[in-house]
């Protein structure tokens, strides 16, 4: 009898969460209670991850780039990962640099 060995490969999403001001104390990103930059967790996180951003104005200063599979969703009320602010469930980018250099996504 042939003997043969099957492989699966997973690919489990983290989560990162994100808060629009500024942080004393930077966290580890993972939990409302120990958030961290919109750019660190791009640099962090990995193909597949998830970023939850919560409501509010985010002042891009410099050039984000994103060259990897995410998704980034907006407009949380820092409580869990359903609920929307309901008072402005947005999550706003205000650029400090010209909109063409702001953010560069590429394929892979």
């Amino acid at each position: 009898m042939d003997e043969f060995t099957i492989e699966k490969t997973f690919n489990i999403s983290r989560y990162f969460y994100v808060t629009s001001y500024a942080l004393e104390n930077e966290g580890d990103g993972l939990s409302w209670a120990s958030p961290m930059s919109l750019t660190n967790a791009v640099v962090k996180s990995l193909s597949g991850d998830v970023i939850l951003l919560k409501a509010g104005e985010y002042q891009i200063e410099k050039q984000l780039v994103i060259s990897k599979a995410l998704t980034i969703r907006g407009g949380y009320a820092g409580t869990d990962i359903d609920s929307l602010d309901t008072s402005n469930p947005q999550s706003v980018f205000t650029p400090k640099v010209p909109i063409d250099v702001l953010v560069n996504v590429t394929a892979s």
